[in-house]
């Protein structure tokens, strides 16, 4: 669902009658604890499956069932809610279930963390915050980040250095220019994800909404003008096109799971460095965040859930799993072990998406981001201007905004 297909106060009476169903049945005399992740088959599967076996091996009262779904999807949750039938442990993103965030139908681990004197302050910025309703609802898991991948061949060839890390929007467009040859090559193959241009708004200073969530600001100058700029990369300066993979495209940006996925079958050399930001910008970044929430079960349950999670994420255990599945560590703590350091070391190209994990965000909501997906359709292709669709959009986001406070 990856939308509020629930307002609380729809969901609510819901919650009320199922929760006392939710959580696994004890089994041979330990307390079970099911965990729903979407790792059902390959490296990430395998690496998880053999942390939970070594958890129950090791710890005799309490057993760890995990269920990996294919193509797992926030309706999951959402029937699971209906049919009373939850994981006592769940992989999700906020984003997918908003309003599935309670007290009545979820633990918040903050309270566990404090309670139990849990340091949490090497996680990155955004991973650990009390953001939602008050309280940090998950133990962070997964998170991402963007970087700009950029042919170095292709840079080489035009007499270009590689970009410097604190270089600015403008050093981007004449970099992309001198990449480009009109219908052979191109400066910047243009990722079109709409949660990806967010983060260039970001830069300028603006957003889609405030800060508290209430106000939608899609008509804010600096993020017209931030569009505008992203926009005019193609109509004004005809520096987007061609195919990074295929060699015809010098830059792009996407997370580090992209790169490792494709880097291998590129016939050139591939670099890394960070985005660039205007002069006088913001450096942000959007994140790929994923968190492992505790659903509501039984006190026995959850006290094991949270055994399970506490004992997951001790950094020198979990930093085997970063490593064998190519994802970034979730905290300050997993980056310095040793286990991850020696994977630095052979894959240098990762330290730009590390630096950028200082500056990630939170994601926008679903809803918000459709409607820019709308804006992106009409100002891209040029059909009309950055200004005229943010600020005829203006209204229908406020619109979607003060429905979740009916």
């Amino acid at each position: 669902m990856a939308k509020d297909v629930y307002s609380t106060k729809r969901y609510l009476a819901i919650v009320l009658i199922v929760s006392s169903m939710l959580g696994a049945p004890v089994v041979a005399g330990k307390t079970t604890v099911e965990i729903w992740t979407p790792y059902n088959t390959g490296v990430a599967c395998d690496a998880f499956v053999a942390l939970v076996n070594e958890f129950n091996e090791t710890h005799p009262d309490i057993y760890v069932e995990h269920l990996g779904i294919a193509g797992f999807k926030a309706d999951k949750y959402v029937v699971g809610v209906i049919s009373g039938v939850l994981p006592n442990i769940g992989w999700t993103a906020p984003s997918w279930i908003l309003d599935l965030y309670d007290t009545k139908l979820m633990v918040p681990v903050d309270e566990l963390a404090e309670r139990d004197g849990l340091d949490v302050s090497s996680y990155w910025p955004w991973a650990w915050r009390k953001r939602l309703r008050g309280h940090q609802w998950g133990m962070p898991f997964v998170i991402g980040s963007d970087a700009l991948i950029y042919n170095s061949d292709m840079f080489a060839s035009s007499a270009l250095a590689p970009p410097a890390w604190d270089w600015t929007w403008d050093d981007f467009l004449s970099i992309a220019k001198k990449l480009t040859i009109p219908d052979q090559t191109y400066g910047f193959q243009r990722p079109g994800a709409n949660y990806q241009v967010v983060q260039w708004l970001w830069r300028n200073g603006a957003n889609l909404v405030a800060e508290d969530g209430t106000k939608a600001t899609f008509s804010d100058s600096k993020a017209i003008e931030a569009l505008q700029w992203y926009a005019d990369l193609g109509l004004v300066h005809n520096v987007v096109g061609g195919n990074f993979n295929g060699g015809t495209a010098g830059m792009f940006v996407a997370h580090s799971g992209w790169y490792n996925g494709n880097s291998q079958y590129w016939s050139f050399n591939g670099a890394t460095t960070t985005t660039p930001i205007p002069e006088g910008g913001v450096r942000a970044c959007t994140s790929y965040y994923k968190e492992m929430v505790l659903f509501r079960s039984t006190p026995e349950e959850e006290e094991a859930s949270w055994t399970f999670l506490k004992w997951l994420m001790e950094p020198e255990r979990i930093a085997e799993w970063y490593v064998a599945t190519g994802n970034l560590p979730v905290s300050r703590d997993i980056l310095l072990t040793d286990t991850y350091q020696a994977h630095l070391q052979d894959n240098p190209w990762l330290d730009p998406f590390i630096y950028e994990l200082d500056y990630v965000r939170d994601q926008i909501d679903d809803n918000i981001l459709s409607l820019f997906s709308e804006v992106i359709q009409e100002v891209f292709p040029g059909k009309t201007t950055a200004q005229s669709a943010m600020e005829g959009m203006q209204l229908t986001a406020q619109g979607k905004l003060d429905e979740r406070k009916e």
